[in-house]
């Protein structure tokens, strides 16, 4: 401002004085030396202005980047927070892992024994089995003849009155038949959500049969500690058998073959060792639960097949049903 106000004097001078020309010349050049300075004081304040707000925009930016970097910190913190709780989770299950793999060298050769016999009883059964299974179905062959001819007919061609014994063995029948029924239901209802891949439920002459799916089970190499879905599947599972305590429970464990057949021997031991232990955790009484391995001897598909780990691989939940006191009765005089 005082840069124009100089120039004003100046031109006011100039225009009404009379000086020499030389004295002239110097006001001029002095003149436009202040023209100069108020053109640059000019631009060095639009610098200025332009300088003040971009600070004011930078003044913005860092107060938003540091409401932003307060924001990461605390969720940083709260995600550390997390992080050292599945820390801990994670060492606690490892812990409780290795708790149960600590077995004195006695108490393992006391429970291969046990297995031991009572794997022999399974295959005893198991031949057992497979033999009535044809009585039983020539047994079911002769109620439906004595059925449809009513028990029997007289020599004189009337009919008799039915045998009592077929009655009570035919309605012992039907409550068996009702009772495989009814357990299937069950066993749908509380594995809803696990699909047939899983857990796949199905009956035979004389058991409901649970399939449950390696990969449900256990993780690849895994042996002793059930995946944490797999042991959802069991609890269920264990609903139903606590409400049927009458009904003894089969675990038979199956594995994909390998080259090693002692190794898969032992991990499939070892597996239906755990299911089963598992299933009394749950509340099952551990005198109804008869484990056993089957190694790699009943693969469902050949070992090459793509599918195979997946198929082969597998745990068997099996409840006989007492068709053999049936068979016994019809068998009797």
């Amino acid at each position: 401002m005082k840069l124009f106000t100089t120039l004003a004097v100046l031109s006011t001078l100039l225009a009404f004085s009379c000086v020499p020309q030389q004295q002239y010349a110097e006001l001029e050049q002095t003149m436009e030396y202040y023209k100069g300075e108020a053109l640059a004081t000019d631009s060095i304040r639009a610098v200025n202005q332009a300088v003040v707000s971009d600070n004011n925009q930078t003044q913005a930016e860092y107060q938003a980047l540091t409401r932003e970097l307060e924001r990461l910190t605390a969720t940083n913190i709260a995600l550390n927070r997390n992080y050292q709780d599945v820390v801990q989770r994670y060492n606690n299950l490892v812990g409780d892992n290795q708790k149960v793999l600590a077995t004195t060298s006695y108490e393992t050769q006391t429970l291969e024994a046990e297995l031991a016999l009572r794997q022999e009883e399974l295959d005893r059964k198991e031949r057992s089995l497979t033999q009535m299974e044809g009585q039983l179905r020539n047994r079911n062959a002769e109620l439906q003849q004595m059925e449809a001819r009513g028990a029997y007919n007289s020599p004189t061609g009337y009919d008799a009155v039915p045998d009592a014994r077929y009655n009570q063995l035919n309605a012992e029948k039907a409550n068996i038949d009702q009772q495989r029924a009814a357990l299937v239901n069950y066993f749908q209802r509380v594995l809803v959500g696990f699909p047939n891949n899983e857990v796949n439920i199905e009956t035979n002459t004389e058991s409901v049969v649970l399939t449950l799916n390696q990969a449900l089970l256990f993780p690849q190499g895994e042996s002793n500690l059930v995946h944490w879905k797999g042991r959802q599947a069991l609890q269920q599972i264990a609903v139903v058998l606590r409400d049927n305590p009458e009904l003894p429970v089969h675990v038979i464990s199956h594995v994909n073959p390998s080259s090693n057949i002692d190794y898969d021997w032992e991990v499939s031991i070892d597996r239906a060792l755990t299911v089963a232990r598992d299933l009394a955790t749950f509340g099952v009484d551990g005198g109804r639960l008869l484990p056993a391995g089957q190694g790699s001897n009943q693969p469902i598909v050949p070992a090459t097949n793509a599918r195979a780990q997946m198929v082969n691989g597998r745990t068997v939940i099996e409840i006989p049903l007492p068709y053999l006191q049936l068979l016994n009765g019809l068998g009797g005089n």
